[in-house]
């Protein structure tokens, strides 16, 4: 048998058990041959070649054992797996063909799956570990965990499993169930057609005002990136920030020859998607274009006017919705930009009930499933006329008219 690089010399324990001592090492590592033919290379810990006979043995005689009982004859440590899944979806992410929401997974398994599970067998772990790991998330957290994050957590140990699987380090009999106790699940927090006019003439009103440059073109930038929110559905952060203008078409012609707004979302949570948005987004599209003229089609949309992009938007957002006193909605629950996708799905499934709730899901990149949990919070009062069959004029979805708001203007200077 030929000697590996750097091997100083080997001693045949067995047919299949070789030791060996590499150059510039005092201690013994083995070469165990796996049932498939592989080797296995371990590190005994000691530079006494009776030791090390035991030891290499021992691990010989466990990988017997494990195959006689119908597991994998070479596993490996949780902190292993997920370096290895990690680096998978890392690599499909970067040639294009990655799932968005695997970045999620990938910064889940760094914060909440790596450093609880360590060094633990990947094929040992059991519906008490995972149970036993919400309950550190929880301490940890310092309060009850939502569902939905309990959920993503979750999926992204499948990820983990999923490689386990794939690369033989474990059997599908072995992976744990799955334990989520987190908080219910809710309908998301929307506004109210009045709060939706109140907190739209506070954007306007904050809307170029501020002591730095950069904070009062960011106010003005807000007011168009709500608006576009609000008429649109789409996410906030990721969706929106990697919106370019190539990405709109303020034109786009259906079969029947009428011409509508579409967004082409490429960052979804599912993957790209074609949205028809509001008549008014077209609007609040064109003043962002005024904010940050663009000449290149490639140019993201929300952007300064440098060029550099804007970053995260809701700390913003809630300071102007605080100095207005609209920061705390009606249930007591603290507003965010996702608010605004909430009151775009919520006023289209009550003000236009001709979309078909399979229509709405496609193109606010969800399920309908998801649209029945999280979306069924609407005030049957707001459907009086349809209950009642008096009708005094046509439901349309509430709103203002962006060219009667009046804006506060100052001039920036870069």
């Amino acid at each position: 048998m030929d000697l590996e690089r750097g091997m100083a010399t080997e001693i045949t324990v067995t047919e299949d058990i070789r030791l060996y001592i590499r150059d510039g090492t005092k201690n013994y590592s083995a070469r165990i041959r796996l049932p498939d033919g592989k080797w296995k290379r371990i590190s005994t810990g000691t530079s006494d070649e009776n030791k090390a006979r035991e030891q290499a043995l021992h691990h010989y005689a466990e990988m017997k054992f494990r195959v006689s009982n119908n597991l994998v004859p070479d596993s490996r440590t949780v902190r292993h797996v997920c370096e290895q899944a990690k680096m998978e979806m890392q690599e499909a992410l970067d040639a294009g063909s990655g799932k968005v929401i695997w970045n999620h997974y990938i910064f889940t398994i760094d914060k909440w799956i790596i450093p609880f599970f360590g060094n633990r067998p990947i094929d040992g772990l059991t519906y008490k570990d995972m149970k036993e790991w919400q309950d550190w998330k929880q301490a940890q957290w310092g309060r009850r965990m939502g569902y939905s994050t309990l959920r993503n957590h979750n999926s992204a140990m499948s990820q983990v499993f999923k490689c386990a699987l794939l690369h033989g380090w474990m059997k599908d009999f072995q992976v744990p169930q799955q334990y989520n106790g987190g908080k219910a699940p809710e309908a998301r927090n929307a506004f109210l057609d009045d709060d939706y006019t109140a907190i739209m003439q506070a954007l306007s009103d904050a809307a170029g005002t501020g002591r730095k440059a950069r904070s009062r073109v960011k106010r003005e930038i807000l007011e168009c990136y709500v608006g576009v929110l609000c008429t649109s559905g789409l996410r906030p952060g990721i969706e929106m920030n990697t919106l370019r203008w190539c990405d709109y078409d303020p034109e786009w012609e259906a079969p029947d020859g009428s011409t509508h707004p579409e967004l082409r979302v490429q960052a979804g949570k599912r993957g790209g998607r074609g949205v028809i948005v509001r008549a008014a987004c077209r609007k609040w599209l064109e003043r962002m274009r005024e904010i940050s003229p663009s000449s290149d089609k490639n140019d993201l949309i929300f952007r300064y006017p440098d060029g550099e992009p804007i970053g995260d938007m809701n700390r913003t957002f809630q300071v102007v919705l605080k100095n207005a006193g609209l920061l705390i909605d009606h249930k007591g629950r603290k507003r965010t930009l996702y608010c605004c996708r909430h009151f775009y799905g919520t006023n289209i499934l009550v003000f236009q009930p001709d979309i078909d709730p399979i229509f709405l899901a496609g193109a606010m990149g969800t399920s309908v499933a998801m649209l029945e949990r999280y979306y069924a919070d609407a005030d049957p009062k707001r459907k009086a006329s349809a209950f009642s069959g008096i009708t005094r004029k046509p439901a349309s979805l509430p709103g203002i008219n962006i060219d009667s708001v009046v804006r506060k203007r100052k001039n920036i200077d870069f």
